[in-house]
């Protein structure tokens, strides 16, 4: 029996149906069935022309003879020419009229639950995903998404060769979403970077879906993760990294010329690929031409390639809220001023923080955002100015770019591109080597952002550097924080002149602040106009509290306490400073190949006393050598 025959026997027996140019009958091998309109679809397609068939289920492919032999059907058998009345195929389509129809909304609830491949979770906030297979990959998106409702529109189209209805559509949604969200799959989803058991994963977010795997013994890209990424719609796809890459050949390209930034910046770029602690605000600031915007982009294009490489601050929290979940690395660009209330979310967006908002067109459902997220800002002046801000930072001060060494934008872009892959491999490269070196870090006093202080230790000696130069340059920053800080507030800069006077001060606040405000006119300054001046002593004691550490590290030291039920305040100056951890930087980076002795331990002798019983003031050389022009931008 050839193909044809077998194939007409097939439909003349109510076995098969056509479709296009295939057959449409049972799967010898799973014998899942589908039914619509009252006919009896089989999910086997058998071509006509040569007899082979292939399972949409179990995609199992069979030759025309196993077909044959599997169905049980003889050469033999010949078709009966009686079957081919028309009385009697009119009799037989008004039996099957009176069979019942299945719904185009339960054909596509079928077509999911039929095919093993496809996965239906919740996240941890329980909002219910899909991980679909697509080719030689999976992809996960949301089962609200306009991706996975067009997946399904044509999936009906695919099997059935019918184009659902909006309604049939979104009944099918429905109850898609609720068995996601009733099932027992729960399921992390990660935004670029995820740890898995000792793991580091970055995804790529390329058309395979990718990721890169880290571990101690190297690194490499591999496709069908463990991991669960979500993508959204503005992440572009980072380049495959190159083997045996070089971070350093980033200096080229940014207008950081001291060695003590160039370290840090370094060792934040390749922090951020770490996730799951708290990453420093890079604040970078400078004169107009000193090419902080193409720095901002740089470092998003190598952490988290967006169509978004830089933005403007919102005016709603709500909506920064929503930038910051969907973006793992996020720079703001030429800003001017901080509102309190945003600089209050990006401290709590760096140590790690949730928000949740009211779901449109509904009574009581939240939708929910977390994050801890790497945050860059820039703009000609330093904008940062709330304590609390500024200790979460790195201060990056640019030079203007002379003209002669100012290249071209798309010209700077084109070498930059040219050389990412190898300063990607050269970032994994470093990280792989940091994670073995990060156990052996201990620190007996922790400063500021202590993950990151830790975590750049164990970087810097990745990338050949010591940590003792880490620290001093860390160091150097928080010294340069503190006085930005200091010299930013009226009532810190009264209360050190005023201690220039007075080695001790004990009070309370009303009488400290009529001191303190003798001290303002003095220096020409008339507190009854200054915003910023305390108009009331509980208002001049919050502000002490604020200053608290700050005033520390500059050898000042207020403590509060009672005296006959009294609350008062005491200014005590401090006498010394703790020895900065000083090791100084060539001309020249480090080689990668260097190796620290591993019997100094000197590194982790800093900070023997807390900020409050012996402030910290680093003694240290900026790098500084007067050539601050960025050469070859």
């Amino acid at each position: 029996m050839n193909p044809q025959e077998f194939l007409k026997l097939l439909i003349q027996q109510k076995r098969g149906v056509v479709s296009g140019n295939s057959v449409l009958t049972a799967c010898p091998s799973c014998n899942k069935t589908n039914f619509v309109s009252g006919e009896k679809l089989m999910v086997f397609r058998i071509n006509q022309v040569d007899g082979c068939g292939v399972c949409d289920i179990c995609q199992k492919h069979i030759e025309f003879a196993e077909i044959i032999k599997e169905l049980r059907i003889q050469d033999t058998i010949k078709p009966d020419p009686s079957q081919k009345s028309q009385k009697s195929e009119e009799k037989v389509s008004r039996s099957d009229s009176r069979e019942p129809r299945i719904s185009q909304s339960d054909l596509l609830v079928e077509a999911i639950e039929n095919n093993p491949n496809i996965i239906l979770f919740r996240n941890d906030f329980k909002e219910p995903f899909v991980r679909i297979p697509i080719g030689s990959h999976h992809e996960i998106w949301p089962c609200k998404s306009k991706s996975f409702k067009r997946w399904l529109a044509t999936s009906l189209w695919d099997i059935h060769h019918k184009t659902p209805n909006s309604d049939s559509l979104n009944s099918a949604l429905n109850v898609i979403e609720g068995k996601a969200y009733r099932g027992d799959g729960e399921y992390q989803l990660h935004n670029r970077v995820a740890w898995r058991e000792g793991v580091l994963w970055y995804d790529l977010s390329d058309a395979e879906w990718q990721a890169v795997k880290i571990t101690t013994e190297g690194w490499d890209v591999v496709s069908d993760t463990p991991i669960l990424f979500r993508r959204y719609s503005h992440q572009r796809a980072q380049v495959r990294p190159a083997v045996n890459g070089d971070v350093k050949k980033l200096l080229q390209f940014v207008n950081v010329t001291s060695e003590h930034h160039q370290l840090l910046l370094l060792v934040y770029i390749i922090s951020c690929f770490i996730p799951d602690f708290p990453h420093p605000i890079p604040l970078i600031y400078g004169a107009q031409g000193s090419a902080k915007s193409v720095l901002s982009k740089i470092i998003r294009r190598l952490i988290d390639p967006s169509d978004l490489e830089v933005i403007s601050f919102p005016r709603e929290s709500s909506q920064l809220a929503q930038q910051l979940s969907h973006h793992w690395c996020l720079f703001f660009d030429n800003v001017s001023e901080l509102p309190e209330w945003l600089s209050d979310m990006l401290c709590r967006a760096v140590s790690g923080d949730g928000f949740s908002k009211r779901e449109l067109y509904s009574d009581d459902d939240d939708i929910i955002y977390t994050f801890k997220r790497c945050i860059g800002i820039n703009g000609i002046n330093l904008v940062a100015r709330k304590p609390d801000l500024l200790e979460r930072s790195i201060l990056l001060e640019l030079e203007r770019v002379s003209e002669s060494g100012r290249l071209q934008e798309q010209e700077l872009w084109k070498r930059f591109e040219e050389e990412r892959s190898i300063i990607l491999g050269g970032i994994f490269d470093v990280l792989s080597k940091a994670m073995s070196i990060k156990p052996t870090v201990h620190m007996q006093k922790s400063p500021r952002m202590a993950d990151f202080a830790s975590w750049g230790c164990a970087i810097a000696e990745a990338l050949g550097y010591t940590q003792k130069q880490f620290l001093n340059a860390y160091y150097a920053n928080i010294h340069g924080q503190n006085e930005e800080v200091l010299g930013g507030s009226l009532i810190a800069t009264a209360i050190r002149k005023f201690m220039d006077d007075n080695t001790e001060w004990e009070g309370n606040s009303s009488e400290l602040l009529r001191e303190l405000a003798s001290v303002a006119q003095f220096q020409g300054i008339n507190p009854d106009k200054e915003k910023e001046w305390p108009k009331a002593a509980n208002v001049l004691s919050r502000r002490l509290n604020e200053l608290k550490t700050n005033l520390a590290e500059d050898g000042i030291l207020i403590k509060f306490g009672y005296k006959q039920k009294q609350r008062m305040v005491t200014l005590q100056k401090c006498s010394g400073n703790v020895d900065a951890i000083v090791e100084p930087f060539h001309n020249e980076l480090i080689p990668d190949g260097y190796s620290n002795d591993k019997g100094d331990d000197s590194s982790q002798q800093f900070l023997e006393s807390s900020p409050e019983e012996q402030p910290a003031l680093m003694e240290y050389n900026d790098g500084n050598d007067n050539n601050d022009e960025l050469r070859g931008v």
